[in-house]
């Protein structure tokens, strides 16, 4: 079995007040033999066998305080493995799976590790938070990690208001992964970098650190669901008319913070998420989306919020300036984001009350993201539009091309705790965005 971390994976102790990554395991369960259900955190063992998916998230790397060793254990006759803190009985140990924390009240959103026994098979294993095992029963382990959902590519949670109805992905973040109006689904999932979500950006030295709501790059459509790293939530329901939402964010690009394509690394003491009210005000298919950045600590950064991806189909763009209720088609003026040289790959637009909009080519379906500017007392520096046509692949929402709306709160200080900022999302044809965002205006909707 290799051993549960590798050279060059750092213990940082994360706790209040700090800002750190955590470069975790993932605890893949496999199927050895047709009955031996065994917890694997090696890529290559992973893939010799048939895999059930992913069970938990743990710290790869000794030292963190109250954290304990999970060893993975052989019985003396070679058929059955099991999972234990300590040596057991009848079993020896084979080496470390990963480092648990010994309480889920030093971080949001740990659950209690479980191993489940089959009596009838007498096979000992690791049971998901988020699944069921017949015929096995399930006794504590005392350590806890970030509970992952097996195989599954979709645990959602919906909500309807206003003429709109939106999907939250559990599996990825609690990020808003659909939203439907008049038989129309708006939202881009290629990747945990799509969606409608939220990201902060802030340096560490010359590196940045980049938590991501959904989760991080290893995410793509060709990947399994088990071998993709989405965010672990914290918060996941609906309260009347607002879903509510809050997920403990994966560093985007691993692989700058001790990762790898096997090894997510999650920032534990941050919190990114959303409320997200439909039909605002009676206003129809006007969501308020509240963006939620819970920090630790001061921070310098910008913050997504949020940002919308959304299907290639939508390909005419346009600004709205509320005060001089101004609707520009800028379409033509759009840079192609999809050229890597390209030093200003966004269309940027700053009113101090407006929106951007991009729609299909009658202009029968559109999405508005409207916001007010820190000049005239709300919380966005800018507007932006991208447009990522770069494969042709198609208008379907796993497609790669993909067009993009961002409210963003730029360069500016986040102090600690939690930091709430309001963004207003609309659908409806070109022109009936417009009246709302008026609408919105005149209200004097912040």
């Amino acid at each position: 079995m290799a051993q549960a971390f590798r050279p060059g994976f750092v213990a940082v102790q994360g706790g209040p007040g700090k800002l750190v990554p955590v470069p975790l395991n993932i605890l893949w369960r496999v199927v050895v033999g047709g009955t031996d259900r065994m917890t694997s955190v090696d890529a290559a063992e992973r893939d010799a066998f048939p895999l059930e998916g992913q069970t938990f998230y743990v710290p790869a790397a000794p030292g963190l305080a109250r954290t304990q060793t999970l060893y993975r254990l052989l019985s003396l006759d070679g058929s059955d493995h099991r999972d234990s803190t300590t040596s057991e009985s009848g079993y020896n140990i084979e080496g470390p799976l990963g480092f648990p924390w010994t309480t889920n009240t030093v971080f949001r959103g740990l659950r209690p590790l479980f191993e489940g026994f089959n009596s009838t098979v007498g096979d000992y294993a690791l049971w998901s938070p988020f699944e069921r095992l017949p015929g096995y029963t399930k006794d504590s382990l005392g350590v806890y990690g970030y509970g992952r959902f097996n195989n599954l590519a979709e645990s959602l949670l919906s909500l309807t208001g206003g003429g709109v109805t939106i999907q939250s992905n559990r599996v990825a973040g609690g990020s808003l992964w659909r939203w439907f109006w008049n038989g129309v689904q708006f939202v881009n999932v290629h990747d945990y970098g799509r969606q409608i979500q939220a990201a902060f950006f802030t340096h560490a030295g010359n590196t940045v650190r980049n938590p991501t709501e959904a989760g991080d790059l290893f995410s793509f459509p060709d990947l399994a669901p088990a071998l993709r790293h989405g965010s672990p939530v914290f918060q996941f329901h609906n309260s009347g008319t607002t879903q509510i939402t809050r997920a403990i964010p994966l560093e985007w690009s691993p692989d700058n913070f001790g990762g790898d394509h096997d090894h997510p690394v999650i920032w534990n003491t941050v919190l990114l998420g959303k409320d997200v009210t439909l039909d605002f005000n009676g206003m129809g298919s006007v969501a308020r989306y509240t963006t939620h950045l819970v920090l630790p600590s001061f921070q310098a950064g910008t913050l997504e919020m949020p940002t919308p991806y959304l299907r290639a189909k939508f390909k005419r763009f346009w600004t709205y300036d509320a005060e001089t209720d101004t609707l520009t088609e800028v379409t033509k003026l759009m840079p192609d984001a999809c050229q890597s040289d390209n030093p200003d790959p966004a269309y940027v637009f700053a009113p101090g009350f407006g929106g951007v909009i991009v729609s299909d080519g009658a202009k029968a379906f559109a999405m508005g993201e409207y916001a007010v500017n820190v000049s005239r007392g709300g919380p966005a520096s800018y507007l932006a539009m991208w447009k990522f046509f770069c494969f042709g692949d198609g208008t379907s929402e796993a497609s790669f091309d993909t067009v993009k709306l961002d409210a963003v709160r730029g360069a500016m200080p986040f102090p600690g705790g939690d930091n709430a900022y309001n963004a207003y999302l609309m659908t409806d044809t070109v022109e009936g965005v417009q009246r709302k965002m008026r609408q919105l205006f005149l209200d004097d909707v912040r």
